[in-house]
């Protein structure tokens, strides 16, 4: 019998603790200067980064040399020049036999194929290149990576973030907890009544404050 009324008083005592907790923690003053935040999908943004470290380009065809290409001319190469020749004849000296022709005697000289060669002139203006196959940014060329734009820091209060009343109300070591429960066991179970009232006036500055 004594076993169950200790069990039915330790049951009570807890029920109503937890029931008052809650409503102790509403009332309690925050210390800790900070707003409780958990960080949802709105608080990122997602920035795509390019990484494939190329840049767009459209396929070319390239471009090879071939006789369309080129125009084939006629180069002189003869160091002759053209001229109908002159031999000297009478008017070209004085009464006295003396040379008076400003002319040198030359013989005729036409250009002809042999005073040419050919040679084959680049006239498509294009320059020689291979063929690509260009490159557009597909996924695979970004990296997708969430970045933090809420500005705020997660946060939860936990019980070192409120002030009650006194801020050293309810506080406990072990030490003390043990020294208490230490008088009040009987036998192997400890009598949960006189556990419990070993507890009254622990809370006692809290609730003085807050009628204060």
């Amino acid at each position: 019998m004594q076993i169950v009324s200790g069990l039915s008083a330790m049951a009570i005592f807890c029920v109503t603790y937890a029931m008052i907790l809650p409503a102790l923690t509403l009332e309690a003053a925050v210390a800790c200067n900070m707003s409780e935040h958990r960080h949802v999908d709105e608080c990122y943004s997602q920035l795509r980064t390019l990484i494939c470290g190329m840049e767009e380009s459209a396929p070319q065809e390239g471009h090879i040399h071939s006789d369309a290409c080129y125009e084939t001319i006629s180069e002189l190469t003869c160091a002759v020049p053209e001229s109908e020749g002159h031999t000297h004849g009478e008017g070209c000296f004085d009464e006295n036999g003396s040379l008076v022709c400003a002319l040198p005697e030359s013989e005729e000289h036409t250009h002809s194929d042999a005073c040419r060669a050919e040679k084959r002139e680049l006239v498509c203006g294009l320059e020689e290149s291979l063929p690509t196959e260009g490159h557009v940014h597909t996924g695979a060329c970004r990296k997708t990576e969430d970045v933090l734009i809420c500005g705020m820091t997660e946060h939860t209060h936990d019980a070192s973030c409120y002030i009650h009343g006194d801020p050293l109300a309810d506080v406990e070591t072990s030490a003390e907890w043990e020294n208490d429960i230490a008088a009040v066991n009987a036998g192997d179970m400890p009598d949960a009544v006189a556990v419990s009232r070993t507890q009254l006036g622990r809370g006692k500055s809290i609730h003085t404050a807050r009628s204060a």
